[in-house]
């Protein structure tokens, strides 16, 4: 049930970002890495469990999600 859910919520996310005419594919690219991440996050539940499954420092995580 949760993965329609961040299915619908991720589709959401992807036309509010075509919205706001994103139009360079990196920076398009650097939002969706984001996101990414932050379901991950959420999915384990925290940065450090997080940041091991996606084989990165939990302060890689926080910058990815702030998009720096």
């Amino acid at each position: 049930m949760l993965g329609g859910h961040l299915c619908r919520l991720i589709e959401t996310v992807l036309q509010i970002i075509d919205r706001f005419s994103v139009r360079s594919t990196t920076r398009r690219q650097n939002h969706l890495d984001g996101l990414v991440t932050f379901i991950t996050v959420a999915e384990e539940k925290g940065f450090s469990n997080a940041a091991v499954k996606l084989g990165v420092s939990p302060s890689a995580i926080s910058e990815s999600i702030r998009g720096t």
